[in-house]
């Protein structure tokens, strides 16, 4: 299957390998290769695919640690370092071989290294498939601030095979189907009902829907590329989500992305009540989905001033106000919803309190 982005195209399916080949010997016939890995996807991914092809097998390897709280600018250092250790120079193709970090902050890397060296990406988890590897957004964190740092940078191509999927820990397999159940919330309720169906963990059920999910995700960027207007509509759960995430880098119950983000939705649904965009029906429809794959304990001991002022520094503010994208029913939305502090801290009492 093929998905047309912004000036590149999306490879899903079992088949993608050949075609990844195929698409560097067209494409990069003369560049030489430079693969970016995580210490996981170094031991459970590069294999795989060095056995398609002698140019990748034979290609220079970046490792970096894994995990948010590796998501920094000493890591992009480092991948610079290294790229310039190897002689790195613009006929070199980047390949992510990860999930969001390494494509994040590969892209990044890539974008500003010698002013731009070309880069493909190959998502090794659920949640880098349907978000991270799509979209163009590249960057890293700044001060325990989730991506405060980055460029748009579009990748040549996204290489997407679902196998990949049997090398993930449950809770990873989670993180992305929060993400899959965001896109259904803000523009396929028809989605959302069949995801209601959806165990994570069951691989086969989950690869059905990876495409839909993806469809969704490009259509709000190719509408809208540099997060101007419409695309904000995939912030809905990430206001609240990103500083929930933020706030628990390095704790002991230190937080996956789409586990603070399911926390998100629910924490924005609740608002989304108090201001007559949805029913109190709805918002107990999307907690009962979410609270049979999410725990909410992580709210049993927090900071709620530090959430706030973590949100303050959300990128989608404007003139000191913290702006929201809120769904008005399942499958629709509205961009740019202001909400002040008290309604935050309801929002934040009200899933504390479905941690008991």
């Amino acid at each position: 299957m093929e998905i047309s982005a912004q000036g590149y195209t999306i490879y899903h399916g079992n088949a993608v390998f050949a075609q990844l080949q195929a698409f560097i010997e067209e494409n990069y016939p003369a560049h030489s290769i430079v693969i970016l890995v995580d210490d996981n996807t170094f031991e459970l991914c590069l294999p795989i695919i060095s056995g398609y092809s002698d140019a990748i097998a034979n290609a220079e390897v970046i490792e970096i640690p894994s995990g948010e709280a590796n998501k920094t600018l000493v890591n992009i250092a480092h991948i610079w370092d290294s790229l310039t250790g190897i002689g790195t120079d613009r006929n070199t193709l980047l390949i992510n071989l990860g999930g969001g970090l390494v494509s994040d902050m590969g892209g990044f890397a890539a974008t500003t290294f010698k002013r731009g060296i070309p880069f493909i990406n190959i998502p090794t988890s659920l949640l880098a498939m349907v978000d991270a590897s799509v979209g163009g957004k590249t960057g890293f964190d700044f001060n325990s601030i989730k991506n405060q740092v980055g460029l748009f940078s579009n990748p040549k191509a996204v290489f997407i095979e679902p196998d990949f999927l049997k090398s993930l820990p449950e809770r990873e397999l989670f993180s992305g189907f929060a993400e899959m159940l965001k896109h259904a919330l803000i523009a396929d309720a028809d989605l959302w009902e069949q995801l209601k169906t959806v165990t994570p963990t069951h691989l086969n059920d989950i690869a059905t829907y990876i495409p839909r999910s993806i469809e969704i995700k490009n259509s709000f960027v190719t509408t809208d590329p540099h997060d101007k207007a419409e695309r904000r509509a995939l912030n809905f759960g990430h206001t609240f989500g990103h500083a929930i995430e933020s706030y628990f880098i390095g704790a002991d119950n230190e937080l996956l992305h789409g586990e603070a983000i399911a926390i998100g939705m629910v924490c924005e649904s609740f608002i989304a009540v108090e201001k007559g965009f949805i029913s109190p029906v709805v918002l107990k429809e999307i907690e009962a989905l979410i609270a049979i794959h999410f725990s909410f304990t992580a709210l049993d001991n927090y900071d709620e001033e530090a959430i706030i002022s973590l949100m303050e520094q959300d990128k989608k503010n404007s003139d000191g106000n913290i702006n929201m994208a809120l769904i008005t029913n399942i499958g629709s939305y509205q961009i740019d919803v202001a909400v002040n502090h008290d309604e935050i801290k309801r929002a934040l009492h009200y899933c504390k309190a479905l941690s008991y």
